[in-house]
């Protein structure tokens, strides 16, 4: 792969609903060791895109690329992808401890068990998972869930991370090292893509912020060029959205 080939392109991709268009002929790049974040109203096509991009969703027209290659490349060949994609609802194996799960990650994505205890170890301490690791998942709050799902999900260091509101759940002090996570992933070259309600995120994480608006990007680029002169972004946020 070129240097100048962006980890995941979207072209032209249009989706549609009950014919209602979810994603509406949308074109987005995001490139190596980028943070892009998504911020958008409800309904305005950011999970379907994320969904899209990584192949759990068919558009009815346009490509989707990742590493230079067709996204349904990678999906359902039984071979490890570049890529993890954690849901805003993330789902586990009730029955499955933590530690289990890892493992079953690892396995189905070739990595020793040295190596998933060596990650888990360092994730899983950093994301609070640790004191609950043997515990069954039935067992699991939400912000459990959502810990341990992001951990598993870092196990493999994917080259492209999807992430739909990361933080969802997570008390201050996980959230705070989610984050820093995340800038270390970014700075070891991996690229993140993520959504969010909150604009503080965006703010402190985004090298590019996306504002989608009924399916399409409608303004595109680092939080202080959104803002005209004296906004907040909280303030170009809704002037993009309003219409």
């Amino acid at each position: 792969m070129s240097s100048d080939t962006p980890v995941l392109r979207l072209e032209a991709v249009t989706k549609n609903f009950s014919g209602k268009k979810a994603v509406d002929s949308l074109n987005l790049s995001i490139d190596p060791g980028e943070i892009y974040v998504f911020l958008g109203p409800n309904g305005a096509g950011k999970t379907t895109t994320m969904k899209i991009a990584v192949g759990l969703i068919r558009p009815e027209h346009g490509n989707v690329y990742i590493l230079g290659r067709p996204v349904q490349s990678f999906v359902g060949h039984g071979t490890p992808v570049p890529f993890s994609y954690i849901p805003e609802e993330p789902h586990l194996y009730e029955r499955l401890t933590a530690r289990e799960f890892f493992h079953f990650i690892g396995e189905t994505a070739g990595i020793t068990r040295n190596l998933v205890s060596d990650r888990v170890q360092d994730y899983g301490r950093r994301l609070g998972v640790m004191d609950f690791i043997d515990d069954a998942a039935i067992t699991y709050s939400h912000g459990m869930r959502q810990r341990v799902a992001v951990t598993g999900a870092l196990i493999s260091k994917p080259t492209l991370l999807v992430i739909d509101e990361p933080l969802v759940g997570l008390d201050p002090t996980t959230a705070i090292a989610l984050k820093s996570i995340l800038k270390e992933l970014a700075s070891e070259g991996s690229s993140i893509l993520l959504s969010t309600h909150t604009l503080a995120i965006a703010e402190e994480l985004a090298d590019r912020i996306g504002v989608m608006n009924l399916g399409k990007i409608v303004a595109e680029g680092p939080a202080a060029i959104l803002a005209d002169a004296g906004e907040t972004l909280e303030q170009a946020f809704i002037r993009l959205t309003s219409t």
